[in-house]
């Protein structure tokens, strides 16, 4: 499919990064998970429980994980599915450090395995044919630091988008694929846009119950180092 990628000129909360706006078209069909992956599933998966808010339940999203944490995950379950493995991953748990097999764009996209979203099927995903930065109210659709009340919520309980996939925005931030780039938007094709090139960051979207409701944008685009593990930062899945 094809949608507007970023931010208008004339959007007031649009940060710099966002932008040029842009077309740009999909051309690898995927799922995604419905939810952020919860405490229950990276449980039954990883044999532990890193999150920060076990006081929450096990629908609630995991967190304080890194993004190497993420592509291990991913790894394991598509190891279980007997599904393609996405990942090139050396070492366990914090020593965990994961790259991709091989080295373009199309390589990693078109693995048939569990994955993280780029950072273009992410935003396609979250905005569900939809044309503004937000699908709904943002108390109707997700979980910030005004209704939060200071911690991770369980999934399911706020309003989906149009292609039935909650919490896009809020809860817990989301780890992509991609490498950041303030000028990536200037810099990547409109096909299959992924930024492939050496980064020290990586992408993670959607806001989080910890933020301003600001960043609950299915536009803006956040990052830190791949090996940070933050508690309001999580991830979901996506595969062929």
């Amino acid at each position: 499919g094809s949608f507007v990628m970023g931010s208008p000129d004339g959007d007031s909360e649009a940060q710099g990064d966002e932008k040029p706006q842009r077309s740009v078209t999909l051309t690898h069909g995927f799922w995604m998970m419905e939810t952020e992956v919860t405490q229950a599933q990276y449980k039954a998966v990883m044999g532990e429980n890193p999150s920060k808010h076990t006081s929450c339940s096990d629908d609630c999203p995991v967190e304080s994980v890194s993004w190497h944490d993420a592509a291990l995950f991913a790894n394991k379950l598509s190891e279980i599915a007997q599904l393609s493995r996405c990942f090139d991953c050396k070492g366990e748990g914090s020593k965990a450090f994961c790259g991709t097999h091989g080295n373009k764009g199309s390589d990693y996209i078109g693995c048939k395995g569990w994955r993280l979203p780029t950072e273009a099927e992410w935003e396609y995903a979250a905005r569900a044919g939809t044309s503004t930065s937000r699908y709904g109210a943002a108390d109707a659709i997700g979980w910030y630091n005004g209704n939060s009340g200071g911690k991770t919520q369980p999934v399911w309980k706020k309003q989906p988008n149009a292609w039935g996939l909650y919490d896009m925005l809020g809860n817990v931030w989301e780890w992509v694929y991609d490498g950041y780039d303030n000028s990536a938007y200037t810099k990547l094709g409109a096909v299959d846009p992924v930024y492939v090139a050496a980064a020290s960051f990586r992408v993670f979207r959607g806001g989080s119950w910890y933020d301003d409701v600001l960043y609950s944008r299915a536009t803006f685009r956040n990052r830190n180092v791949s090996t940070e593990a933050n508690s309001n930062l999580g991830f979901r899945l996506v595969r062929r």
